[in-house]
């Protein structure tokens, strides 16, 4: 049996956290600085993150950034490397 995924772990702790399902988007974005976004989409929280090469665990830090955000209670918006954020509602 293979160890789960990080990824899916994060997940699973998110849910729990903040009582609702969460589903993730692994994103290749040209914008600078993004780490990625939290889109309240009614029935879920749908959490897109920086994934520059598909595939590998690099980007760890920025779904564990993006996540801890969420767990403010923080959605509709961009989150960038710099701590800025942009509202996307």
């Amino acid at each position: 049996m293979n160890p789960p995924d990080e990824r899916d772990v994060l997940r699973l702790q998110a849910e729990d956290a903040l009582g609702r399902r969460i589903v993730l988007r692994p994103i290749q974005s040209p914008e600078p600085g993004l780490l990625g976004r939290l889109l309240d989409r009614g029935g879920y929280l749908l959490v897109e993150y920086r994934d520059r090469t598909s595939g590998y665990f690099w980007d760890l830090d920025a779904l564990r950034e993006v996540l801890r955000v969420a767990g403010e209670g923080k959605t509709n918006l961009s989150l960038y490397e710099d701590g800025r954020t942009v509202d996307e509602t």
